[in-house]
């Protein structure tokens, strides 16, 4: 029976450690073979249990604090107190999307390392531990109260 390997670098940061999605379940799988090379199966669950076959038949099994671990930076997101007023809100324009968003996201979350706004506003920051977490639309922007049209004065 050979003896799996147990390195730290097996350790993926994720938000949900619970629930893995597809590619996270495929960076797990290959960093266990990376570690393992002779390993002929790694299967990973839902939860990031891992199953390692060797070429004699043998298996090991690695527990998910194993092959993954709760990521601290992307669980503590919060959202901003106040949301971005722009013209439209499901078409930002790359104005409103890198100079305010952006600047006001890198303001707010001090230890982001990547910050990217979609079109809609939806903000995607990522964190020094790899871990990201996504603010939908309706936490970042709002239309602004002006951008309907030109304010009528009064004669």
């Amino acid at each position: 029976m050979q003896q799996v390997s147990k390195n730290q670098q097996l350790r993926h940061r994720l938000k949900d450690t619970a629930n893995l999605t597809e590619d996270e379940k495929a960076a797990v799988k290959k960093a266990v073979e990376t570690a393992n090379p002779s390993a002929t199966k790694v299967e990973v669950g839902q939860d990031g249990t891992t199953t390692v076959t060797f070429p004699d038949g043998s298996e090991a099994t690695l527990k998910p604090a194993q092959t993954v671990v709760k990521a601290e930076d992307a669980a503590g997101i919060k959202e901003p107190a106040t949301k971005t007023p722009v013209k439209d809100t499901a078409n930002l324009t790359e104005d409103e999307k890198k100079q305010q968003l952006r600047k006001q996201w890198k303001q707010r979350t001090q230890s982001a390392t990547k910050v990217e706004v979609g079109q809609d506003g939806t903000t995607t920051v990522t964190f020094p531990d790899g871990s990201e977490a996504t603010l939908k639309p309706a936490q970042t922007v709002v239309k602004a109260e002006d951008a309907a049209g030109i304010k009528r004065t009064s004669n």
